[in-house]
């Protein structure tokens, strides 16, 4: 059945085998934007106005970006960078300055109460108090655009945990201060410190709904047990996040694919905002003085991630780096990851069809969310990457099964322009040694190297000779220095851990042997004799076995 067309022009491989990008279309961004809430929205917006510049894409986007930040926080520098980028493309904007004037009085009203507040806990020495103290802080930080101080008062919080729980929430802060101020290396350090949690520990080995199902109706185990459970999947989160931005798609594919179902409801965006009018600054200050506001759970992750996003990031790093085998237990069986898959359909279809070997089909069902994850914050500087390991791994799938191919087939299959360049990609994966192959440049035809099973089965009769060898010259060795009485004394030899020596000779040992018993005298030293010669047999048997294993060692290495 003759091959169907590479349809979707947007992915082609040029005459040097570098993955080009072509974008024909945009993406449907409300549809799209609809999915995030808070900073997270107005980053990917931001993004997508810059990856389309000057074009009304990029215009709506940065009006909407002004309308978000307006909602859901009071950074008024930001607010004004994005008019004059709006004014900058030629789209006039007002500049609201009683909103501004009046957000930045409230905020500065509102850290003066929390500074002081946070000074009398100090001088309480209120361990409760005082990471209450810079917990607010930090998210009145957050919510002014300054992620850093955020991130800062967030680290302070753990020293002032009392139990697991405060502990796990500070934990869970800083992580997400790392994700959104880019510092990764944070996460591994406070992945690992969760990790150690003796909860934790336990729900690792004892698996999902231990204590729950001991504990039914709640209470404090129950509670603490579900707890771990969420805290676990965000973990996977954040820590899948943190390894692709490594560029570790392996393992952030593997973190992607863990996470449970039961995260979709807080990743997903909520209705409720954090409004800055001048109507709901008390609010905002009483959701602070309670240690709630940015810092609610159910919001700020929300503002990180959505569910498309674990689908999107955990399929796209599986298909670049899973095998077979973990591509269905981990993505096509998994009742876990079913969930995410089945909100981004064309990512649930661009798997199924790679695992079926329809790669004609699965190519383009990716190359249909290029638009979008070309302007995607995570995704963006690892896309070319990871969409030039999955083509090649689908070539390498491709190829498998036949002895010879025509590569005019292959290039309608994989969408190139000629066969030139179908033949400069199978020639990189050919010298990369992942295609075990040669191409017939004159007939455009590859053939897959032929096992030769007569030279296999040689091969593997000269091996089995050469260890028999090996083995009779290891035994003849062994036999040689028993004969000679050759042993390594245990502790001998310096600083090298024992040495060769030779025994005396039998003559000097007897005459040895008369001495000990000329001054052994009568029955006592007869016994004394006796306890001698036991003692020397018992050396003797030892240093046998020394031999034995000083020569299987020797015999091994010749």
């Amino acid at each position: 059945m003759p091959a169907k067309s590479h349809k979707n022009p947007h992915l082609y491989q040029n005459s040097s085998s570098k993955t080009i990008f072509s974008y024909h279309s945009t993406p449907p961004l409300q549809a799209y934007i609809s999915n995030y809430h808070g900073e997270v929205k107005i980053d990917r917006l931001i993004a997508i106005a810059d990856v389309y510049g000057r074009s009304p894409l990029a215009i709506t986007a940065l009006t909407s970006a002004v309308a978000e930040l307006r909602a859901t926080t009071q950074d008024t520098s930001r607010y004004l960078s994005l008019i004059d980028r709006l004014s900058q493309l030629g789209q006039s904007h007002p500049i609201d300055r009683e909103w501004i004037d009046s957000t930045d009085q409230a905020a500065s009203s509102l850290f003066a109460t929390i500074d002081s507040d946070l000074n009398q806990a100090k001088s309480s020495m209120d361990k409760t108090a005082i990471r209450a103290g810079y917990k607010a802080l930090a998210d009145h930080c957050f919510i002014r655009g300054d992620f850093q101080g955020a991130f800062k008062n967030y680290l302070r919080t753990r020293d002032y945990g009392s139990d697991t729980s405060d502990t796990s929430q500070s934990c869970l802060a800083v992580l997400r201060g790392s994700i959104i101020t880019k510092s990764y290396a944070h996460i591994g350090n406070y992945v690992g410190r969760v990790d150690q949690f003796p909860d934790m520990r336990m729900l690792k080995n004892g698996g999902r709904g231990m204590d729950i199902e001991q504990k039914p109706g709640g209470g404090a185990g129950g509670a603490l047990s579900r707890m771990m459970y969420a805290l676990n999947d965000k973990i996977a989160a954040t820590a899948g996040l943190a390894q692709l931005a490594h560029g570790r798609f392996l393992a952030a594919g593997r973190y992607f694919t863990s996470i449970s179902p039961d995260l979709i409801d807080e990743l997903s965006p909520h209705d409720t905002t954090t409004t800055t009018n001048n109507n709901n600054n008390a609010n905002t200050e009483q959701e602070a003085e309670d240690g709630q506001g940015q810092g609610e759970e159910g919001r700020t992750w929300s503002r990180l991630l959505a569910p498309r996003d674990v689908a999107v990031y955990g399929v796209i790093c599986a298909l670049a780096s899973f095998d077979r085998g973990e591509l269905r237990t981990r993505i096509l069986e998994s009742p876990i990851f079913a969930p995410y898959l089945d909100t981004v359909p064309q990512i649930k279809e661009a798997v199924h069809n790679f695992y079926n070997h329809k790669f004609t089909a699965s190519l383009g069902a990716l190359d249909a969310l290029l638009p979008l994850l070309r302007a995607d914050i995570h995704l963006q500087q690892h896309l070319a990457t990871l969409y030039q390991d999955i083509r090649w791994k689908a070539m390498r799938d491709y190829t498998a099964p036949f002895s010879s191919l025509d590569l005019n087939t292959m290039a309608v299959e994989f969408g190139c322009r000629d066969v030139g360049g179908i033949e400069k990609e199978l020639a990189v994966l050919i010298s990369g040694g992942k295609i075990q192959a040669r191409i017939d440049s004159h007939a455009k035809v590859l053939y897959a190297f032929k096992k030769d099973a007569r030279s296999e089965m040689y091969g593997a009769a000269v091996e089995a000779a050469e260890g028999h060898v090996r083995d009779g010259k290891a035994l003849l060795l062994r036999v040689s220095m028993v004969k000679n009485d050759l042993v390594q004394r245990r502790g001998g030899g310096g600083g090298g851990g024992g040495g060769m020596m030779a025994l005396p000779d039998r003559g000097e040992r007897e005459m040895r042997g008369g001495r000990h018993r000329e001054r052994g005298g009568g029955g006592g030293g007869g016994g004394g004799g006796r306890e001698r010669g036991e003692r020397d047999r018992e050396r003797g048997g030892e240093e046998m076995e020394i031999i034995g294993d000083v020569v299987m060692e020797m015999g091994g290495r010749m």
